[in-house]
């Protein structure tokens, strides 16, 4: 009998390529069903793995198995800072969900950049700052670049409508918005501002308006010229955190999506505050300019019309109303979406047609973009043919 070739992988390669996988080796070993002791004599260089072995790893692992002959650990992007609360004093772990999802951004970021330099577009300059600036006057700046009036936003019919404008104007300055599926418990966004154009990663799982809200968190971290991993949500701003940073864009976000001016101008706004309660015209106010009744109440502490007291009341009737972290209501089988429409959904219509263009003017080929995008040759023509059917 013929012995089983085996396989030269590096002892550090094979432990980097799982480790980040987010898998410990009892779970690599139970993926690739060997023992653990073998898994680990592997990344100690003991024994060597057979082809059929190696396969195995590289499917475990989600990466090519070219990745695992690599003579050495290739260099990464610096990861994204994890302000997420932890648990106990602890920093919570970076689960395997969640660096499948840094992964995929990260060769978006790279199909980004191939695209954007093709085109000669240039993504936004980030500059780290060394201090915080006013969270009001920076947000009002940001968002005269974003180019979105306040006529604009209260004509907005739906959540959705609100998602996909917001998004579509934060593309138009060159940064990617992307959207998976990832644990809503574990994480509600991040960015990421190194390895391509600058890009933001909505958690597809959560809700629209929570969507809405994580964008111009993270669009806040990075202005400041940082990326991040976050749980954005405006509770952050009263739960124990040592994180300026994440109040700093909390505060940014409510006050972009919701400008100080324009809300002290509101005649619902003075009849929450006099009626001193989250009652019914908080809802009406809220989804007026289609933010969450939390954003909104949040909002009027901030610009002064409720104090401290009236707010912590509210806030706790507001918590007892329902859990922050549902998720969208799927009713029914659930029924995979076609080709184009996952595309559009997870990599933004503004990304699509920039590839699309490149595509046109044969800066990139036909295999970059099934490649990047993960579809076949017949769906290029399905986007083309949805996206001009939208524009329309």
């Amino acid at each position: 009998m013929a012995k089983a070739i085996e396989v030269p992988i590096t002892p550090a390669v094979a432990s980097w390529a799982r480790s980040s996988s987010g898998l410990s080796l009892d779970e690599a070993a139970d993926l690739v069903r060997e023992p653990a002791p073998v898994l680990a004599a592997w990344e100690r260089g003991e024994t060597k793995p057979s082809l059929t072995q190696a396969r195995a790893l590289a499917h475990a692992y989600r990466r090519p198995l070219a990745a695992l002959l690599l003579p050495e650990i290739p260099a990464e992007p610096a990861g994204p800072v994890d302000f997420r609360p932890g648990v106990a004093g602890k920093h919570r772990r970076i689960t395997r969900p969640i660096l499948l999802a840094i992964r995929w951004a990260r060769r978006m970021q790279q199909a980004g950049r191939e695209v954007f330099e093709s085109l000669e577009l240039r993504p936004p300059l980030l500059e780290r700052m060394s201090a915080l600036p006013d969270p009001d006057a920076f947000a009002q700046k940001q968002r005269d670049m974003v180019g979105v009036s306040i006529s604009d936003q209260l004509s907005w019919s739906t959540d959705y409508q609100a998602l996909n404008a917001w998004r579509t104007a934060v593309e138009r300055l060159n940064l990617l918005v992307l959207q998976t599926s990832m644990p809503v418990d574990e994480v509600r966004a991040f960015s990421l501002s190194d390895g391509g154009p600058p890009a933001i990663v909505l958690n597809s799982a959560d809700s629209v308006l929570a969507r809405i809200f994580s964008l111009f968190h993270e669009f806040g971290h990075l202005a400041l010229g940082h990326q991040a991993i976050c749980d954005p949500g405006v509770e952050a701003t009263i739960l124990a955190t040592d994180s300026d940073e994440e109040r700093f864009c909390n505060a940014f976000a409510g006050s972009l999506l919701v400008p100080n001016r324009q809300l002290l101008s509101e005649p619902l706004a003075m009849s929450v505050a006099a009626k001193g309660t989250p009652s019914s015209p908080l809802g009406n106010l809220a989804a007026r300019y289609r933010v969450s009744r939390q954003v909104m109440w949040y909002r009027l502490r901030d610009v002064g019309l409720i104090n401290d007291t009236t707010f912590a009341e509210g806030w706790a009737l507001l918590a007892s109303g329902g859990s922050r972290r549902e998720s969208e209501r799927r009713i029914g089988a659930y029924v995979s979406p076609p080709t184009w429409r996952r595309v559009l959904a997870e990599d933004g219509r503004g990304f699509v047609s920039r590839m699309l263009e490149a595509l046109d003017r044969r800066l990139v080929s036909p295999a970059d973009m099934i490649d990047w995008l993960d579809m076949k040759t017949s769906d290029i023509g399905k986007l083309e043919q949805q996206l001009i059917s939208t524009a329309e």
